[in-house]
């Protein structure tokens, strides 16, 4: 079964994480990053992103796919 994703255009896509190394390595190295479910950003909704911790802005996008394989393999704690 696939999965049907609205995609924002391509002057928006300019940075996502797609592996699950990056994604490890982003909230490793950065600890004022958590990810986040349904994140609007430039009038769009992604499935996952990093934000700030602060002030909740986007920092980054995460591929649908990464986020959900990081969490159920329990690399990444999410409440």
């Amino acid at each position: 079964m696939t999965r049907e994703v609205n995609e924002p255009p391509p002057e928006y896509q300019t940075q996502m994480i797609v592996t699950p190394h990056a994604l490890l390595i982003a909230l490793k190295v950065n600890n004022n990053l958590k990810l986040e479910k349904e994140v609007k950003r430039n009038g769009f909704i992604y499935d996952w992103a990093l934000v700030n911790k602060e002030n909740g802005e986007v920092v980054i996008p995460v591929a649908y796919d990464v986020a959900e394989d990081c969490i159920a393999k329990r690399y990444v704690k999410f409440p």
